[in-house]
């Protein structure tokens, strides 16, 4: 016997109502929106450059700094939406998110910059892990599959279009408008959100957050990320380089000894046991650096090395999105 979803598609009818459509489109903006503007600012760092007379290399912070917060409080973002509600982390995300890229596009200065993409980055925190939650709490149903792999395709779309989006905008307009056009996007998503989106959050969860288990892992996770993006720069036998990873591991440590103890932990160490989600997390961890790494050091090759426009250099990584 078919399921009520299936005799619907079967009759041509659509699996989703207007306010279902409502709710998949603002957490599909939410994921485009985080996805496009990471890869579409690789494409305008060589513009960036010329702009404020610095070197390429000197800008890798701009990059560096907004994955470092982004990874660091991403536990952190989807803790605090289980217990103060998915709905209202979201929308604060997009708000913080837009206001802080208005601030981006006006730096008058790289320093100005660098610390807008570090604080852009924690915005993105309270978007990126929370969006797929809203609409898992939303759809309780059969629907629930294909409505967070609508979500998670435009994750992908936005992976593919962000550097042609950041190469074009860097060459026909400013690559300052890379940044503007965050702002329409997330004022959508936040109006989508508070207009069709109920309120959610994990019930069984208290009102108690693991403070210092987010404050050990984000310091831990920030200080093994300093460690490695400068040990070139500071020597990887010197104090400052060993300094870092040492300090991170122990922080790290201190934060599975904090979580073993909590009775409302950040991360679950029993899933640490399940050898298929250990898997897949590793699996997945190592693709996206690997792309990462090819993101950024193919957008400097083909600008700097190869001579390419910015626009032009967008259209040949269209061609690794079809890939």
């Amino acid at each position: 016997m078919k399921a009520p979803s299936d005799r619907r598609a079967g009759r041509g009818e659509s699996l989703f109502s207007g306010p279902d459509r409502a709710v998949i489109t603002a957490a599909a903006l939410s994921m485009l929106l985080v996805q496009m503007d990471w890869f579409a600012l690789n494409l305008t760092l060589p513009v960036i450059a010329r702009d404020f007379d610095e070197p390429t290399t000197d800008l890798q912070w701009l990059v560096s700094g907004y994955m470092l917060t982004l990874g660091a409080f991403m536990i952190t973002g989807g803790r605090v939406a289980d217990v103060h509600g998915r709905r209202r982390t979201l929308v604060c995300g997009l708000v913080g998110f837009g206001a802080v890229s208005v601030l981006c596009g006006l730096a008058p200065s790289t320093a100005w910059l660098v610390a807008g993409r570090v604080v852009q980055g924690v915005t993105a925190a309270f978007i990126f892990p929370v969006a797929v939650a809203v609409v898992t709490g939303y759809f309780r149903d059969d629907r629930q599959g294909r409505a967070v792999g609508t979500v998670l395709a435009f994750s992908a779309v936005g992976t593919a279009l962000g550097p042609f989006v950041g190469g074009t905008l860097a060459e026909h307009v400013s690559w300052r408008a890379v940044f503007f056009l965050n702002v329409p996007i997330c004022a959508a998503a936040a109006v989508l959100m508070l207009r069709h989106v109920p309120e959610t959050r994990d019930t069984h969860a208290s009102g108690r957050l693991d403070l210092p288990g987010a404050a050990a892992l984000a310091g831990g996770l920030t200080l093994i990320m300093l460690g490695v993006d400068q040990g070139a720069a500071w020597g990887w036998t010197s104090p400052a380089t060993w300094g870092c990873l040492i300090a991170g591991a122990a922080l790290l440590t201190l934060f599975v000894r904090i979580e073993r103890h909590s009775a409302e932990p950040l991360l679950d160490l029993g899933l640490l046991r399940n050898g298929p989600f250990v898997t897949i997390t590793l699996a997945g961890s190592l693709s996206n650096v690997v792309y990462c790494l090819v993101a950024v050091f193919s957008a400097l090759y083909l600008q700097q090395a190869r001579g390419l426009s910015p626009f032009t250099a967008g259209l040949v990584f269209l061609a690794l999105s079809v890939g």
